[in-house]
């Protein structure tokens, strides 16, 4: 089964400002038919929007419920699974700017959702943060963090078309996998070779395999994020989920994070 841990903190700009983590994330562990099922949702509230945090937050609570009750659409079409998920993504901004009075783009955020059926996995993602993987041949990005016209311009899944830029991936026989936002892409991604940062992940890895207490690690990965290392190479909000695939055999890693 899937061993999985995730935090989303505020970043160190935002404390200063006394700004509430505009991340969010969530997963859930479901039965697929006897399989092992698992979702995972990760949004990044737009620092531009009055409700980005709102809208991750929404946007992450309906990609879950969506996943977990649809998930055998994706027996049929992935592509089409993942386009009526971040519909569903959408119609719940929909409903939070009627019910705050608001305009749908004080919501703006990005989306990154995966569905595991046990060791297979796919991946859609509207915005900047990425997704990566390691598997017995390899260790590789299934997204890349997206831009709009400009470099520094982030597509958000309430900005117009973004849904045909959405990426959507598929792998099987995975080991591991990471999903985060962009507080954690100088960290986790090499970008000259366009690939992960082996290091990290290697130490990520090392760090879930070496105990199966879920309150250790989550522990551990909090003091992570807000660990001065990091702070030091970013001071935006942090968001991180880990997975590793478990074949119910002794923990065998170095320990916590």
């Amino acid at each position: 089964m899937w061993r999985v841990i995730g935090s989303s903190v505020p970043g160190t700009s935002h404390i200063e400002a006394g700004l509430e983590c505009q991340d969010a994330c969530d997963f859930a562990i479901f039965d697929a038919d006897n399989e092992c099922g698992l979702a995972v949702a990760i949004s990044d509230g737009a620092g531009s929007a009055k409700y980005g945090g709102e809208g991750a937050r929404s946007t992450v609570r309906r990609a879950i419920e969506f996943m977990t009750q649809e998930w055998r659409l994706l027996n049929r079409d992935v592509e089409s699974f993942f386009i009526e998920l971040y519909k569903s993504a959408l119609s719940s901004i929909d409903d939070k700017a009627i019910s705050f009075q608001a305009p749908v783009k004080d919501f703006a955020c990005t989306l990154l959702t995966a569905i595991f059926i046990r060791d297979k996995g796919c991946f859609g993602q509207v915005g900047d943060g990425a997704w990566v993987v390691e598997t017995k041949k390899h260790t590789d990005c299934m997204t890349w963090p997206q831009h709009g016209e400009f470099i520094n311009e982030t597509i958000f899944i309430t900005t117009e078309n973004a849904l045909e830029k959405m990426q959507i991936a598929e792998e099987e026989g995975l080991l591991f996998f990471s999903g985060f936002t962009d507080g954690l892409q100088g960290l986790a991604l090499h970008y000259a070779s366009n690939s992960p940062h082996y290091p990290f992940f290697s130490h990520m890895k090392k760090g879930i395999e070496g105990t199966f207490d879920e309150k250790v690690l989550e522990r551990a990965l909090m003091d992570f994020l807000n660990s001065e290392n990091v702070n030091e190479r970013t001071d935006d909000d942090k968001t991180l989920i880990l997975g590793l695939w478990s074949d119910g055999n002794e923990a065998k890693g170095n320990g916590p994070l």
